[in-house]
């Protein structure tokens, strides 16, 4: 699907699993994410907020089908279905919620195998 995500962490997730070629719009600040770089122009991306807002009329440019948004902004999912796309809030501000939100992602790009390889790396660290 054509995702938006307006929150940095959302969107690195996305670059590590392969969602890049999926992304067609990315949070503000986007400059201050060097490694945004190696991926082509995931930096040109219209910018579609932040972890504490959402620009509606930029978001609405992308034609996103999916919007990832940090569980602070979970007020916004009428607004953001209204313009077509389905919200999905992640939580990766603590370990379990960050490889939760591998788990997430996997699935809305169809990229499982390599969100469980992240994951089984997080969980061999920790152990």
């Amino acid at each position: 699907p054509k995702v938006a995500s307006c929150y940095y962490i959302s969107t690195l997730i996305s670059l590590v699993i392969g969602g890049a070629d999926n992304l067609v719009g990315i949070e503000n600040q986007s400059a201050h994410q060097p490694i945004y770089a190696a991926y082509g122009d995931i930096q040109n991306l219209p910018q579609i907020g932040s972890g504490k807002g959402v620009n509606y009329e930029e978001l609405a440019t992308t034609g996103a089908e999916v919007i990832i948004i940090p569980k602070r902004l979970q007020e916004a999912i009428p607004q953001l279905e209204q313009i077509g796309g389905q919200a999905i809030v992640v939580v990766p501000e603590t370990l379990d919620g960050l490889l939760e939100c591998f788990e997430i992602l996997g699935k809305v790009y169809g990229q499982d195998a390599k969100a469980n390889e992240v994951i089984s790396y997080y969980n061999a660290k920790i152990d």
